[in-house]
């Protein structure tokens, strides 16, 4: 594990960096954040205990695109179902919503696979893999999905929806034992919601 500890102590100072210098960088936020989660990714993809490499990965890289578009689909149908019964917004979105361009494109960018991506290498990649040698399964992906709801409070104060998010995440991988599975849920799961406002409320 004292890789991954680098690796996580490596990914909180980039994001201690980008949120310190968010009121003194002339930047769009989003566009900052992207750019950190992206060198996140990248340092996690090179660096990290894992391999996407070779044949033996491609059935696993199969499996988990199949499970990512099963699991988007019953989203898609639960998203439905959530409008058409109580006519309310999800997740707190807009009921309408006009793309703001070029920011629309950037804020999807970030939020749905640049942030997504790194998010899973460090919760499913490296701390629910160092929980789960020691913990159940169960046990291990409550508190991964405990700190990772915490995580988001601050982006809209949500914590239930990515708190059982994360659920569904952490089961991904117990699923196919790859970190590919929950990455190809989250981005499929955060581009659904984003993108609701404009297919759903209609």
């Amino acid at each position: 594990m004292k890789q991954g500890g680098t690796l996580i102590a490596a990914v909180l100072l980039m994001e201690a960096a980008a949120w310190v210098s968010r009121p003194v960088v002339p930047m769009d936020p989003f566009l900052l954040l992207g750019i950190a989660r992206s060198a996140e990714a990248m340092l996690l993809f090179f660096l990290g205990p894992w391999s996407f490499q070779g044949p033996q990965n491609r059935p696993a890289l199969v499996k988990s695109v199949v499970l990512a578009f099963a699991a988007s689909a019953i989203g898609m149908a639960a998203l439905l179902a959530w409008f058409h019964l109580l006519r309310l917004p999800v997740f707190g979105l807009p009921r309408r919503a006009t793309p703001p361009a070029p920011g629309w494109a950037l804020f999807l960018f970030t939020t749905s696979i640049a942030s997504p991506v790194a998010e899973e290498l460090v919760f499913r990649g490296l701390i629910y893999r160092f929980l789960r040698l020691r913990l159940s399964a169960l046990s291990a992906a409550g508190a991964v999905s405990g700190g990772f709801a915490a995580l988001h409070l601050p982006f809209g104060g949500q914590f239930l929806a990515p708190f059982f998010g994360s659920l569904v995440f952490c089961a991904g991988y117990e699923k196919e034992k790859t970190v590919l599975a929950p990455i190809l849920l989250h981005v499929f799961g955060n581009l659904i919601i984003f993108l609701s406002p404009f297919w759903l409320f209609r």
